[in-house]
């Protein structure tokens, strides 16, 4: 269903659903702001026989319900001088107008015209069908379609002025009164979950996953106590993460997103006190570009700047991300001034946002190339900005250079590579051309001892994968996603959660839907939930917010994950599939000398759980840095930085020139 329409039945929903009372009213000193509704959301509830989705009775179930209070400013609108720059924290308002939340902004964005592409391989995937997949001639004609299909859509939501938030309530706080009350239970206010979405920095907003209805009934039902949700959307595309020497000296601000979000997090501080929340235990959690803004967050100021405006996070699929060279950076800004067909920032600042719009729009939709044969392209993403992204964030978490307070979840899917993959790559040679059309300054060794080290040849079923297609998979996966689960495991010394989602396909952003479940009828491109799955995972984010201890998922200690998948109740613990030395060489490859072209040798990681790679470093039952072993890569290696890494978005495989995969 079209993200509008879903909106305006949700909006419809929410009206349907308020009761005749007063709704609650919130004075946050600049703006009194009162809910729009309060949802009591019916549902028929599962009563499990055993503990297989299959087996369960269905009777009529009304939830305690939660207030929204929706689209709150957290923020001035980033438009004018703010265009571009550093948000700052909303100014005082009419305090005698009361704000209900009825207006809905989403902010600018785009969508690479490759997503038609990974749809439709998905179904042949699906169907073991993919030596049919006529890739060629999609692509082709996806390509030549006139650039027009790619200008903004029309919805009339889009706004400059996006810089909103939701905060969703229990009922219970406000205990039948315009103000808040803390709950018997809590000795200072509620857990608060803050969801940051994806979409690869380019596209979605605070709504595309749905509304957390049945993460709040699980805390509600399972404890009495109650959570507090809060999304915030965030700018996106260029509005969000131009970047480069000459945009940066022309008085632009790198990485605007990432700033956007953070001073989300400290309105949570400030304020979330009075919708029944405690500053105290705040959680994020978040998926594909969600995940890694948790890492840059994480890693934020390398770890200098004292607590976090947050205790938790949960990042799913993060992906690991490497330098974004300046040179990019720099065609990126240059190629957005030309489609906005002006010359400096500050005539930027002064374009029509429907320019701005339609600008946006092309340069996501066909990427920094805009070259035939890039499999997809998004050109805005964090870069490496000396003050908030003082470093990659994996070289960040290998040197100790973080927050070392939060507490960690993490999990990734069982086929994360799938959507990513070049869906010709299924011949020797083909997997080759992968391997250097993803790191293409890497030299002819490199790519020698990954194809033939790391990934060799063999199909007799002793390695994670049995012909070339899903050789190419495995690859993709673990370098662009999966790996980065295992670097934050490792950087917080193993003292971490961590989980697989294995439900068929488990292809990336699955798992969306199973954390936003909320009752039978929620939608399922793939088919029918495991309700089992999707309720268990819900109670392990609830646990996890609550407790710092997520229900059923052990430490990962000396590498173990849990397995959520369609075998039913209690779920089994797998040794982790990313602990292995194809990880450890991808984080060492972005930790090389400039000079010498030699790997950093402080590394270690726990005992491979296979032995492709075997000889890569030493295997230790220890977290934290240790000694590793000499690289069997010619000392001549693979240059600083020149890595071109991946960014993962919902939907979209995207190739930079020299940046990364989101």
């Amino acid at each position: 269903m079209h993200v509008l329409q879903t909106s305006i039945i949700n909006n419809a929903l929410f009206v349907a659903c308020a009761i005749s009372q007063s709704l609650p009213t919130v004075d946050l000193g600049y703006e009194v702001h009162r809910a729009i509704a309060l949802n009591v959301h019916t549902y028929q509830t599962p009563q499990f026989d055993d503990y297989h989705a299959h087996s369960l009775t269905l009777i009529p179930k009304v939830s305690g319900g939660y207030y929204n209070f929706s689209n709150i400013p957290y923020a001035e609108p980033p438009i004018g001088a703010l265009r571009f720059a550093k948000p700052i924290p909303p100014k005082q308002t009419d305090s005698s107008t009361i704000n209900n939340g009825s207006v809905e902004h989403i902010c600018p964005q785009g969508q690479p015209f490759i997503n038609a592409i990974n749809t439709k391989f998905l179904e042949y995937y699906i169907a073991d069908n993919t030596s049919t997949f006529p890739f060629a001639q999609l692509n082709d004609s996806l390509y030549a379609e006139s650039t027009a299909q790619l200008v903004p859509r029309q919805d009339p939501r889009v706004s400059e002025d996006c810089l909103l938030l939701d905060v969703m309530v229990p009922r219970q706080v406000f205990n039948n009164s315009t103000t808040p009350s803390v709950p018997q239970n809590s000795s200072a206010g509620l857990p608060v979950l803050v969801w940051i979405h994806g979409g690869g920095f380019g596209s979605n907003s605070k709504e595309e996953v749905g509304n957390p209805a049945g993460l709040i009934k699980d805390a509600l039902e399972a404890d009495g106590e109650g959570v507090v949700y809060v999304a915030m959307n965030y700018r996106l595309g260029a509005f969000g993460f131009l970047a480069g020497p000459t945009f940066e000296a022309s008085g632009g601000t790198a990485n605007n997103g990432l700033y956007d979000q953070r001073l989300a997090f400290d309105w949570v501080q400030k304020y979330i006190h009075l919708f029944g929340g405690d500053p105290n235990r705040v959680t994020i959690f978040g998926e594909s570009a969600g995940g890694s803004s948790i890492v840059f967050h994480i890693t934020a100021y390398g770890g200098t700047a004292g607590p976090s405006p947050f205790q938790q996070g949960l990042p799913m699929s993060p992906w690991f991300v490497s330098d974004i060279p300046a040179q990019q950076q720099e065609n990126a800004f240059n190629q957005f001034l030309a489609l906005a067909n002006v010359s400096t920032l500050e005539e930027l600042k002064k374009t029509p946002i429907g320019s701005l719009n339609t600008a946006n729009s092309l340069a996501v939709g066909f990427g920094a190339y805009n070259t035939p044969g890039h499999y997809g392209a998004f050109t805005y993403v964090p870069v490496v900005d000396g003050e908030y992204v003082p470093d990659a964030p994996g070289r960040l978490l290998l040197q100790g250079r973080f927050d070392k307070s939060i507490k960690v979840m993490n999990g990734h899917n069982a086929a994360e590579g799938v959507l990513f993959t070049l869906p010709t790559a299924n011949t020797s040679d083909a997997f080759t051309s992968l391997v250097e059309l993803w790191l293409p300054s890497a030299n002819a060794s490199t790519v020698s001892y990954i194809t033939t080290t790391l990934y060799p040849p063999t199909f007799d079923g002793s390695l994670p994968y049995t012909d070339n297609l899903s050789r190419s998979i495995l690859f993709v996966a673990e370098y662009a996603i999966t790996c980065a689960t295992n670097f934050l495991d490792r950087a917080f010394d193993n003292q971490t959660y961590g989980y697989q989602f294995s439900v068929p396909p488990a292809f990336h952003a699955n798992d969306n839907r199973y954390t936003f479940y909320n009752g039978p009828g929620t939608n399922d491109t793939y088919g029918t939930y495991n309700v089992t799955v999707a309720l268990a995972h819900q109670r392990q984010i609830v646990t996890f917010a609550e407790t710092g201890v997520p229900e059923g998922i052990p430490i990962y200690g000396n590498g173990t994950i849990l397995d959520l998948n369609n075998t039913g109740l209690p779920f089994q613990p797998i040794p982790d599939p990313n602990a292995n030395n194809r990880c450890l060489f991808f984080q060492q490859g972005d930790f090389l000398n400039s000079t010498t072209g030699t790997f950093n040798a402080s590394v270690s990681v726990y005992p491979s759980n296979d032995t492709s790679g075997a000889t890569n470093g030493t295997m230790m039952g220890s977290g934290g840095v240790g000694s590793a072993g000499q690289s069997k890569v010619s000392s001549e290696g693979v240059k600083r930085g020149g890595i071109r890494f991946v960014e993962i978005a919902a939907g979209a495989v995207v190739v930079l020139g020299a940046g990364c995969l989101l």
